[in-house]
């Protein structure tokens, strides 16, 4: 990655690192935040990770067709493979934006179950329209918008500090009560 600037740097990539983010994105496609949920392996390589992310361009998020504020949570990872924090790191699953214990999964499905939820979210952080992937099961969609509805606020200030509606992608996890490791 090009955020090594200068060779003392290198000395980096033999540790390598995660970092959980959630990245905020404005309706022109440019990354205006990059926050650390979570730091696995080199702290110092794992503050960096966002560095790349702030100079990407993306595809804005859409509400109503037309280009809006937008949020995502993704795992970034730098790591050297052949090395045993590499494989480590390599082998890292991305956190959940939100967790549910269940009595049950729909039949066919063994636990944990992982689904993205987009959803539109209003200036004050109420979750409105809220969709899945077509690959995951409709019931457990279902379920979690409505969790999500009944969650925490989630407001997204722009940079001149004005809440925004935004479209929001949330990594949900199902589990049977007591069964994740």
């Amino acid at each position: 990655m090009d955020f090594f600037k200068a060779y003392g740097d290198m000395r980096l990539y033999a540790d390598g690192a995660a970092s959980d983010v959630l990245v905020v994105v404005s309706p022109e496609g440019k990354a205006v935040s990059c926050a650390t949920v979570a730091v696995y392996g080199d702290k110092t390589v794992a503050a960096r990770l966002c560095e790349p992310m702030m100079r990407a361009t993306f595809k804005p998020a859409s509400a109503d067709n037309s280009p809006a504020w937008g949020a995502f949570s993704t795992q970034l990872k730098f790591f050297a493979p052949e090395t045993e924090r590499g494989r480590f790191v390599k082998n890292l699953k991305q956190s959940s934006d939100l967790e549910l214990k269940v009595a049950a999964l729909p039949t066919g499905l063994a636990g944990p179950v992982d689904i993205i939820a987009t959803a539109q979210v209003s200036p004050q952080g109420a979750i409105g329209a809220c969709v899945g992937r077509p690959q995951d099961n409709a019931a457990l969609i279902k379920v979690a918008c409505n969790q999500l509805r009944a969650s925490s606020n989630y407001v997204l200030k722009s940079p001149d500090g004005l809440a925004q509606t935004y479209v929001r992608s949330f990594k949900v996890r199902f589990d049977i009560d007591g069964k994740t490791k």
